[in-house]
């Protein structure tokens, strides 16, 4: 694991810890999560975007085809997420 210490100039004199993304490479920290559903996990760091997908390369649609969406409701492919899309619209 690759983290090291910044100091945070807008934080008062806090430290925030940053980690090198195991996927794509770039520096993320807890701060890169605040505008996202989801939390950092520090012992295998990733980006906000490359957690997710990594998360949805993982699953599994309900329908048996693998996940490339996730939505509220869970993991879905391709085909489902345009009828959720569809159905969504609609409402």
């Amino acid at each position: 694991m690759s983290g090291f210490r910044i100091w945070d100039n807008n934080s008062s004199d806090e430290e925030q810890e940053e980690f090198e993304c195991l996927d794509c490479g770039c520096t993320t920290s807890e701060a890169d999560f605040e505008s996202v559903d989801d939390e950092m996990n520090q012992q295998r760091p990733r980006c906000p975007d490359c957690q997710s997908s990594h998360r949805i390369s993982r699953a599994t649609c309900e329908c048996g085809e693998p996940a490339t969406h996730e939505v509220d409701s869970g993991f879905v492919c391709d085909d489902c997420h345009d009828h959720y899309v569809s159905g969504y619209n609609r409402d």
